[in-house]
C-alpha cells in the first residue's frame, strides 16, 4: 500500500491489489472545502431575486444536479424550469454548475454566472446531450443487468475524508435462501481484483442479524476458514461466509449470485481476532472502513475465483485454518474460493463492462454510471465494434509503449483512483510541488499508448493528464476528475490505467475461459473504446 502524506493537502493514496483509491480531506484542497462566497454584509430593505433557467435533453426518468455558488443544491428530473430556493440581493454574484451529472450524458451550464441586477436572473441554460460513442451498450439504470454506480467521494460514510474517482455500487446482502438481508452502500467496484469484501462493521450496522445468519466456512471440525487478500497498498483479513448476492435492476431483482462464499473483513469470530503474521508480512492491514474510505470491495476483474488451482494445490498465504489458538495456511479446492460474483451468475456471467459519462473540463462534484452484466448476452450489452480488444496474459497484465517506455506490466484498473505513469520520457511528466508524487504538467495534455496483449491483439489508447494542483486548487472537493494522474520513479515496468481512465469511454472486462461476440479472443481480455 503506498501512502503518501503532503500537507496542507493529506493524500492517501490507496492501491488496492490493482484497487486504488485517493483519499484527501475534507479540510484541505486549497485550505478550503466549500466554494461558498463570504457571507454578505448587512442589508437594509434589500429587494431579493430569484436565479432561474431551462433544462433541455435531458434523457426521460434522468435526473442532474445543479448547484448555485456552491450552497444552494437543486435536482432537476425531466426537462423544463428550475429555479433556486434562495433568492440573491442586488450586487451579489452568482454561479451555477452541474454538481451531479446524469447517467450516460452530459450536461452543460450557459449563462451560468453573473451579478444580480435589479431583476431576477432566468436566463440560465443547461443542455445535455449524451456523451458516448453511438455504438455502446444501450442499457439503462433499471435493466435487469444494469447495476447503477455513483462517484460522491464516499463522503456518506462520514470517515472524514473524501476519495476523487472512486467507483461505488450498492448490493443487496442475503444469508443463503434469504431469511436475513441487507443493502450495503459504497462498495468499491474493482476491475483489478476478484470477489466480494465486506467488513463486518457495515453488515453489521445495516442488519445486525445477518452476520450471524452466514453460515462459515470449514476445513474441519471446530475451525473456520480465515481469508488474507493483498492488495497493491495493504491486505484484507477476515472470515469466509456464505451470502446470496442480489444486484442491478429495480430493487435489486435483477441479477443474482446465489450461496457464494465471501470474505468478511474484520470477521468478529474470536478465532479469527488475530492477523497472522504471514499475512501482515503481505501490508498493511486495511482492517476499517476508513482505511479504505468504502464498505467493501467487489472484485469484477478478469479471473473466475480469486486464487484459482494455485490455492488448490498449494498452501500459500491465502486461506487459512484457524481453530482459536492460530491460523496456519491450507489449500483450498476451487469450488470453495471466493468466486468473481459475476461468473458466480446464472446467466450474463461471461464478463461486465463499466459505462461512465464523459465530464465537463476539471471534473464534477459527482458523476454516476453503469456496471453492465455480460458481455453480447442481451440485446443491451453488445461489445462496441470500434472498441479495442487487449489479451491479457496469465498476470492479467499486458504490454504498453507509452511516452518513450516499455511497459510490460500494464493493466486497467477501476479500483485505481488515478493513472499511475512513469514520470520520465520523452514528454517530461513534472511532479507537484505542493502535491508531491502526483503529476502538475502545467496545462492538460493528452498522450498517447500504444498497446499490445495477447493472442495477436493491439491497439491505442489516448491518455488524459491534468494538472493536479490546479485541479485541487480550482475544484476543491471534486468528487469525479478526469485525467488525475500520479507519478512513478525510478524503473517502472507498468501503467496502471485506473478510474481517471473510465470517463467517456465503456471499459469491458472478459472473464478467462469466455467468449463475447464482439471480442474475437478468449478471455481474460480488456476492451475498451478508445
Amino acid at each position: 500500500m503506498r501512502n503518501h502524506f503532503d500537507p496542507p493537502m493529506s493524500v492517501r493514496a490507496i492501491r488496492a491489489g490493482c484497487a486504488v483509491l485517493l483519499i484527501c480531506t475534507l479540510y484541505a484542497c486549497g485550505g478550503g472545502g466549500s466554494s461558498a462566497p463570504t457571507a454578505p454584509p448587512t442589508v437594509t430593505a434589500s429587494a431579493l431575486y430569484t436565479i432561474s433557467g431551462a433544462v433541455t435533453g435531458l434523457d426521460a426518468g434522468a435526473t442532474v444536479g445543479l448547484s448555485n455558488n456552491g450552497a444552494d443544491q437543486i435536482s432537476v428530473s425531466g426537462n423544463g424550469g428550475f429555479t433556486f430556493p434562495t433568492k440573491m440581493s442586488s450586487g451579489f454574484g452568482y454561479s451555477v454548475v452541474v454538481s451531479a451529472q446524469p447517467s450516460r450524458q452530459i450536461c452543460n451550464v450557459s449563462n451560468g454566472s453573473g451579478v444580480v441586477g435589479s431583476t431576477s436572473v432566468s436566463n440560465i441554460a443547461v443542455t445535455c446531450s449524451d456523451n458516448l460513442p453511438a455504438e455502446t451498450p444501450t442499457a439503462r439504470a433499471g435493466d435487469a443487468n444494469a447495476v447503477s454506480l455513483y462517484l460522491d467521494g464516499g463522503r456518506p460514510l462520514n470517515t472524514g475524508s473524501y476519495s476523487p474517482n472512486g467507483i461505488y455500487a450498492s448490493v443487496l446482502v442475503c444469508s443463503p435462501g434469504g431469511a436475513q438481508c441487507a443493502i450495503i452502500d459504497h462498495v468499491l467496484v474493482d476491475t483489478g481484483s476478484i470477489g466480494l469484501r465486506l467488513y463486518a462493521s457495515a453488515i453489521n450496522g445495516a442488519n445486525p442479524n445477518l452476520l450471524a445468519a452466514m453460515p462459515q466456512t470449514s476445513t474441519s471440525a471446530g475451525t473456520v476458514t480465515g481469508d488474507c487478500t493483498a492488495f497493491g497498498t495493504g491486505t484484507t483479513w477476515g472470515g469466509v461466509r456464505n451470502a446470496d448476492l442480489h444486484w442491478g435492476g429495480a430493487n435489486y431483482t435483477g441479477e443474482t449470485a446465489n450461496d457464494i462464499p465471501i470474505q468478511v473483513i474484520s470477521d468478529t469470530d474470536p478465532r479469527l481476532s488475530t492477523i497472522p503474521s504471514s499475512c501482515s508480512n503481505q501490508g498493511v492491514p486495511m482492517a476499517t472502513v476508513q482505511s479504505l474510505d468504502a464498505n467493501g470491495i467487489i472484485g469484477v476483474g478478469l479471473r473466475a475465483q480469486d486464487c484459482g488451482p494455485a490455492c488448490a494445490s498449494y498452501a500459500y498465504a491465502s486461506y487459512y485454518q484457524c481453530d482459536g489458538t492460530g491460523c496456519n495456511p491450507v489449500m483450498m479446492p476451487v469450488s470453495q474460493q471466493i468466486p468473481n460474483p459475476v461468473s458466480a451468475m446464472a446467466g450474463d456471467n461471461n464478463g461486465d463492462m463499466i459505462v461512465i459519462p464523459g465530464l465537463p473540463t476539471g471534473g464534477a462534484s459527482t458523476a454516476s454510471g453503469l456496471l453492465v452484466l455480460g458481455i453480447g448476452t442481451r440485446s443491451n450489452n453488445l461489445f462496441d465494434s470500434g472498441s479495442v480488444v487487449l489479451g491479457a496474459n496469465q498476470s492479467n497484465q499486458f504490454s504498453a509503449s507509452f511516452n518513450g517506455n516499455t511497459l510490460p506490466n500494464s493493466f486497467i484498473d477501476s479500483g485505481s483512483s488515478v493513472n499511475f505513469l512513469a514520470s520520465s520520457g520523452k514528454v517530461p511528466l513534472t511532479i507537484c510541488g505542493s502535491h508531491p508524487n502526483f503529476i502538475c504538467p502545467g496545462s492538460s495534455i493528452t498522450l498517447t499508448a500504444n498497446n499490445t496483449g495477447t493472442q495477436g491483439t493491439s491497439g491505442s489508447a489516448n491518455v488524459l493528464i491534468v494538472d493536479a494542483q490546479q485541479s485541487f486548487t480550482n475544484q476543491p472537493g471534486f468528487s469525479a476528475v478526469p485525467g488525475l494522474s500520479y507519478a512513478l520513479t525510478g524503473p517502472v515496468a507498468e501503467m496502471d490505467l485506473g478510474a481517471s481512465f473510465f470517463y467517456g469511454r465503456v471499459i469491458s472486462t472478459l472473464i478467462e475461459n469466455q467468449v463475447a461476440t464482439g471480442m474475437a479472443v478468449v478471455g481474460p481480455a480488456f476492451g475498451y473504446t478508445p
